[in-house]
C-alpha cells in the first residue's frame, strides 16, 4: 500500500475491516470472542424461606419498636415514682433520643447491609440491646437510665431497623407492601407485650426484676428470630459486587424525589411519637386514671396500630402506596390536633384507637414508598439511610417544642380558668396524684406511743389524751397514709396531744397497711403477689364511706360545748381535711403533709383554714400541681399557709430519716408548724 493509495482513501484492508464489522460472518464471529453482558439476577418475590425472614423479623420489630412504643410505660413510672425529683420533659429525653438514634444509625446501617453484613448487625445488634436491657436493670439514677435504655438501646436498634426491612424488601415485589406491613406489626405487638409485662410485674417484682424480666423475653425471641432470617438465606449478599460502595450517596442531594420524601418523613417524624410517650401519664395526671387504666389506653393504641397497619398494606398492594402513605398521615395530624378535646377517659380510649389506627401504616409504608424514590437497588440503602436520618432529628423535635403536653395544658389552665372550673360542667382535675412507689418507703422511728385504742364507728381508733397542764379542750382527728397504724404515726399522734390537744386517729385500712405487703418500694418477697393499685382501690371504697360516720361519731362522743375540731392528714389523708373544711365541715381548720389523691375542686371548696406543709421533691405534689394550688387558693381569697422544705422528699413529715439531722428538723418543723397554726385558729 502507498502513500499516493492512503492519500487517495483507497486503503482496501481497511475497507475489509470496516466492511467485517458492518456485515460479521460466521467466521469472524469464530475468530472475534465477545463476552457477553451477564443478566441481573432476578428479583425473588415470595416464597416459604422469604416468608420465614418477614416472621423473623417481625420478632426483631416487636424488640426494637415494641421497646419503644412501651416507654409511655416507663415515662408514667419515672415521672410519678422513680425518678420524681426529675421533671417530665427531662425524662422524655430517654425516649426521644432513642427513638432518635434508632432511626439516625441507618445512615451507617443501610450501606453495611448493602455490603453484606446483616448476620453481623443482627447478632451485634440483638445481643448488645439484650445487654442494655440487663443494665437497666441495675440503673437507679437518670443519667443511668438515660445512658442505658436512651443511648445504648438507641445505637443497637438502629443497626437492627433498616436492614429488616431491607431483608423482606429484597424477598418481595408483588407483595411487599403487605409483606413490610406484617413486619412491622411485630413493633405494636412488641409495645403490648412489653406494656403487659410492665403493668402486671411492675407492683409485685420492683422495677429490677420488672426489666429483668423483659430482658429474658427479648432474648429468647432474638434467639428464635435469628434463625428464622438466615438459615437457608442467599439474598444477604453485596448487590453490587465488584462496585465501590458509598456510606454517602452525594447524588441524592441533587435527587429532587430524594428531598420530598424526606421533608415528608421529618414532618411525619415530629408528632409520631408524642401521643405514645405522654398519653399514660396525661391520663394520670389530667383525667384522674389509675396506672393501670393509663397503660390499658397505651395498649389500646397499640392494638389498633396493628389493625392499621394490615389494612393498609392489603391497600396498598391493591391501589399502590402513595394514597394510604398520605391518608395516614394527614389523619393522623389531625387527631393530634383533636387531643386538646380530650377531657374524659371514654374520649381518651377513643382517640388512642383513632390515632394507633392511622399512624400505624406510618412505619411500613415509607420504605415501599421509597423504592419509587430510589428504584437503583445499588444505592437503594445508602439514600435510605440517609433518609432515615433526617427524619431522627424530628424523632428528637418534638421534646423541645412541645416539651409535654401535660405542662403545657397546666400552664394554659393557670391562665384561663376561673372558679368555673369546680362546677360539676367542668373536668374536676387531679392536683395531686393518687399514692405511688415514693410512699412505700421511710424510716421507722423508735419511741413508746402512750395512747390507747377502741372502737369507733365501727372503726379501730387511736385515742391519746393531752398533759392535763396543756389541754385545751379542743380535737384534732388524724387521718393516716399509707402506712397506716404504724409507730411512726402513733408518735406523731402523741405529738399533737402533747401539744394540747384530744387526739384521734382511725384505721381506715382495717389491720391491712401497705408496709404488711412492702416494706419499701423494692421489696418483691414480703408479698410476691401484690398489687398496689387494686389495694388502693380497695380501701378507698371503704375510706370513703367510714370516715364520714367516724368523724360524726367522735363529735358525738367526744365534742363538748366549746369543743373546737382540726384535722391533719398525711398523703392518702389529704382529701378527707379538705373536705372537713368545706362548706358543712366539723373542723374550724386543717393541715396536711405531701398530700395525694386531690382534685381542684378540694381547693375551691375549701371554707375554712389550711396549712399545707410540703417537701421539695414530692411525686403527688410537684411544683406545678402546688403552684396550681396556691393560685386557686388566692384567687378565690382562701386563708391557707404553704410551708415548703427543700431537699426532702415525700413522705419527710412522718417517715424521714431522724438520724439525719435536717430531715429530723424538717419533720419536727411540719407537726410544731401544724400544732401552732390549730392553737391559732381554734381559739378564735
Amino acid at each position: 500500500m502507498t502513500r499516493h493509495d492512503l492519500e487517495d482513501g483507497k486503503d482496501t484492508e481497511m475497507e475489509k475491516i470496516n466492511d467485517t464489522a458492518k456485515n460479521p460472518t460466521n467466521s469472524t464471529i469464530e475468530k472475534v470472542p465477545v463476552t457477553p453482558a451477564t443478566p441481573p439476577a432476578p428479583v425473588a418475590d415470595g416464597g416459604v424461606r422469604a416468608w420465614l425472614q418477614v416472621a423473623g423479623s417481625f420478632l426483631v420489630f416487636s424488640n426494637l419498636w415494641g421497646f419503644v412504643f412501651a416507654f409511655g410505660s416507663f415515662q408514667s413510672f419515672y415521672t410519678l415514682d422513680y425518678l420524681p425529683s426529675e421533671s417530665a420533659s427531662d425524662i422524655a429525653w430517654i425516649g426521644t433520643i432513642g427513638t432518635g438514634l434508632l432511626i439516625f444509625v441507618g445512615i451507617l446501617s443501610g450501606p453495611l447491609f448493602d455490603l453484606g453484613y446483616f448476620r453481623s448487625m443482627l447478632i451485634i445488634g440483638g445481643v448488645g440491646e439484650t445487654l442494655a436491657m440487663f443494665l437497666l436493670s441495675l440503673c437507679t439514677k437518670y443519667w443511668q437510665i438515660l445512658l442505658t435504655q436512651g443511648i445504648m438501646v438507641g445505637l443497637f436498634n438502629g443497626l437492627l431497623y433498616l436492614p429488616g426491612l431491607a431483608l423482606v424488601g429484597r424477598s418481595f415485589k408483588k407483595h411487599r407492601s403487605m409483606a413490610m406491613a406484617i413486619t412491622t406489626c411485630g413493633a405494636p405487638t412488641g409495645g403490648i407485650i412489653y406494656t403487659l409485662l410492665f403493668q402486671q410485674l411492675i407492683g409485685k417484682l420492683g422495677f429490677a426484676w420488672t426489666v429483668r424480666t423483659m430482658a429474658f423475653f427479648m432474648l429468647g425471641t432474638y434467639a428464635i428470630s435469628f434463625p428464622l432470617q438466615l438459615w437457608g438465606a442467599s439474598n444477604l449478599g453485596d448487590l453490587a459486587s465488584g462496585t465501590k460502595r458509598k456510606m454517602f450517596d452525594p447524588t441524592a442531594l441533587r435527587d429532587l424525589p430524594f428531598w420530598s420524601y424526606s421533608f415528608a418523613n421529618f414532618f411525619i417524624f415530629t408528632g409520631y411519637m408524642v401521643p405514645f410517650i405522654y398519653l399514660g401519664a396525661y391520663g394520670q395526671t389530667e383525667l384522674g386514671l389509675t396506672q393501670t387504666q393509663s397503660l390499658n389506653v397505651l395498649i389500646a393504641a397499640q392494638a389498633a396500630s396493628i389493625a392499621g397497619r394490615l389494612i393498609a398494606g392489603y391497600t396498598a398492594s391493591k391501589v399502590g402506596v402513595m394514597l394510604p402513605w398520605i391518608t395516614a398521615a394527614i389523619s393522623s395530624g389531625v387527631f393530634c390536633i383533636a387531643w386538646i378535646g380530650i377531657k374524659s377517659e371514654s374520649s381518651l380510649i377513643a382517640f388512642a384507637c383513632l390515632f394507633g389506627a392511622f399512624s400505624g401504616p406510618l412505619i411500613p409504608l415509607p420504605p415501599a414508598v421509597f423504592s419509587l424514590v430510589c428504584p437503583d437497588q445499588t444505592v437503594f440503602g445508602a439514600r435510605l439511610g440517609m433518609a432515615q436520618a433526617i427524619g431522627s432529628v424530628a424523632s428528637i423535635t418534638p421534646k423541645s417544642i412541645s416539651t409535654n403536653p401535660i405542662m403545657a395544658t397546666h400552664q394554659t389552665d393557670q391562665v384561663a380558668q376561673t372558679s368555673e372550673a369546680a362546677s360539676s360542667s367542668t373536668p374536676d382535675k387531679e392536683i395531686a396524684k393518687p399514692s405511688g412507689a415514693c410512699c412505700l418507703q421511710g424510716t421507722l422511728h423508735t419511741g413508746e406511743p402512750r395512747g390507747t385504742t377502741t372502737t369507733v364507728a365501727g372503726v379501730e381508733t387511736y385515742v391519746v389524751e393531752p398533759p392535763k397542764d396543756k389541754a385545751s379542750g379542743h380535737v384534732v382527728l388524724y387521718f393516716p397514709d399509707v402506712w397506716g397504724f404504724f409507730n411512726n404515726g402513733f408518735l406523731v399522734m402523741d405529738g399533737f396531744a402533747d401539744a394540747g390537744f384530744l387526739t384521734l386517729g382511725l384505721d381506715y385500712f382495717r389491720g391491712d397497711p401497705v408496709w404488711k405487703h412492702r416494706q419499701n418500694r423494692d421489696d418483691t418477697t414480703t408479698d410476691p403477689g401484690f398489687d398496689f393499685d387494686v389495694w388502693k382501690d380497695k380501701h378507698i371504697e371503704f375510706s370513703d364511706e367510714a370516715v364520714p360516720r367516724w368523724m360524726a361519731e367522735v363529735k358525738e362522743k367526744y365534742g363538748k360545748a366549746g369543743t373546737k375540731f382540726a384535722c391533719v392528714g398525711y398523703c392518702y389523708g389529704a382529701p378527707y381535711v379538705c373536705e372537713s373544711l368545706a362548706k358543712g365541715g366539723m373542723c374550724s381548720a386543717g393541715a396536711f403533709a405531701h398530700p395525694a389523691f386531690l382534685k381542684e375542686s378540694h381547693f375551691y371548696n375549701l371554707e375554712k383554714p389550711l396549712f399545707l406543709s410540703c417537701s421539695e421533691i414530692d411525686h403527688t405534689f410537684p411544683n406545678e400541681f402546688r403552684n396550681r394550688a396556691v393560685d386557686i387558693m388566692q384567687a378565690e381569697k382562701k386563708v391557707f399557709q404553704v410551708q415548703l422544705f427543700q431537699g426532702v422528699e415525700h413522705g419527710f413529715a412522718l417517715r424521714g430519716n431522724i438520724d439525719n439531722p435536717y430531715e429530723r428538723y424538717t419533720k419536727e418543723q411540719s407537726l410544731t408548724s401544724i400544732a401552732a397554726w390549730f392553737n391559732f385558729w381554734l381559739s378564735q
